[in-house]
C-alpha cells in the first residue's frame, strides 16, 4: 500500500499530465529548490497574482530543510476562504506583503481522503492561476 506522501506525488503527477497544456514542472521559482507547478510558457500571464508569484502555481515541500509534504498553493479568493474555513490550510506568513494574499500553506495530507482533498485544491489552483478555469478567470 502506498503512503500518503506517495499518493500525493501520484496525484500531483496526474494533475500535471491532465493539464499539460496549462502547466509545467520546473524548479520552484520562489523557493529555488524542489519541483513546482508553473504556468506553461505558451500561456500568457492571466493576472497580477500570477505575475507576483513568478507564474508559480504550487509546490510540495519535498526538498531542502522542510520535507513534510505540506505545500504552498495559490488559489482564487473564494477558494482561499473555503480552504481556510475548512481547516485545510492557512495564509502563508508573507501573504499580503511580499506574496499575494492568495498564497496559502496547505497542510500535509495524512490519509488517502486528505490526499484527495489536496488534489482538488491543486486542481483549483491550476484553474485559477493558468486562467483555464476556476473563479476569477
Amino acid at each position: 500500500m502506498l503512503t500518503s506522501n506517495q499518493l500525493l506525488q501520484e496525484t500531483i503527477n496526474k494533475i500535471v499530465s491532465q493539464n499539460s497544456t496549462w502547466v509545467v514542472i520546473r524548479t520552484s521559482a520562489l523557493e529555488k529548490l524542489g519541483d513546482a507547478l508553473l504556468i506553461a510558457d505558451e500561456i500568457a500571464t492571466p493576472h497580477s497574482v500570477a505575475a507576483k508569484t513568478k507564474r508559480e502555481i504550487a509546490h510540495v515541500h519535498m526538498a531542502g530543510k522542510v520535507q513534510d509534504y505540506s505545500m504552498h498553493a495559490v488559489l482564487s479568493p473564494a477558494d482561499c476562504k473555503e480552504v481556510i474555513g475548512k481547516g485545510w490550510g492557512e495564509r502563508m506568513t508573507l501573504a499580503g506583503t511580499l506574496m499575494p494574499s492568495e498564497y496559502l500553506m496547505i497542510y500535509t495530507p495524512r490519509t488517502k481522503e486528505e490526499v484527495d482533498v489536496v488534489g482538488k485544491i491543486v486542481e483549483a489552483a491550476v484553474g485559477f492561476m493558468s486562467g483555464s478555469g476556476g473563479e476569477g478567470n
